[in-house]
């Protein structure tokens, strides 16, 4: 007949009993001493397919082992209406955090994005490249003529107020050129371009 599950208390009881007359005290059935093993590991297996499935969003930076540019802490993706006030972003220009409902179309412009206009495009996969609007016709041509390889998810813009000539940013991730340096900008656009943690199709 088999054996039945012991209880807690009746496991104590039979330990007591094997300590007193020296024999081994009885145990309940190996099934349960082989379930948990396999609901902890089958639990474990779910939680990490859940997390590369359905990462939280804004708070996944793009991963590329020795990328280019820095690592900036994310500030989350909360939307805001046009005016509405915020805490100051981390960067410049920003990285991640507060941003409209509508992101800017990917392109080349001659006037400024707003911060928060620009965050939207950078959740979506985008990459900014920006430049001091006071920089030399001819640098304006050749950023121009890198961005212009690419048919979505970049934007060229002027950025008043650059610390560099030249800053490039993604979700999470940005990069300062004190001159043109066309290997560098396209190294950065095909490390993070499509890679931000809201990606839209092109």
């Amino acid at each position: 007949m088999a054996e039945k599950y012991l209880s807690r208390q009746a496991r104590r009881a039979a330990e007591r009993a094997a300590r007193r007359t020296g024999q081994p005290a009885k145990q309940g059935s190996k099934r349960t001493g082989t379930i948990w093993p396999l609901i902890v590991g089958a639990s474990a297996v779910l939680l990490l397919v859940a997390r590369l499935v359905w990462p939280s969003q804004g708070n996944t930076v793009p991963t590329v082992p020795g990328g280019p540019g820095l690592t900036v802490p994310l500030q989350g993706a909360q939307h805001v209406s046009a005016g509405e006030a915020h805490p100051p972003y981390n960067s410049t220009p920003p990285t991640s955090g507060w941003h409209y409902d509508q992101p800017a179309n990917w392109g080349i412009y001659t006037t400024s994005i707003p911060d928060e206009q620009q965050v939207h495009n950078l959740e979506h996969g985008g990459i900014m490249v920006q430049y001091r609007p006071d920089a030399s016709p001819d640098l304006v041509q050749q950023l121009r003529q890198v961005v212009g390889r690419y048919r979505s998810k970049v934007v060229l813009a002027p950025y008043p107020g650059l610390d560099a000539p030249i800053v490039l940013t993604a979700w999470g991730r940005i990069d300062q050129l004190g001159a043109f340096d066309e290997g560098r900008i396209v190294a950065f656009i095909d490390a993070y371009r499509n890679q931000g943690p809201e990606r839209v199709p092109d």
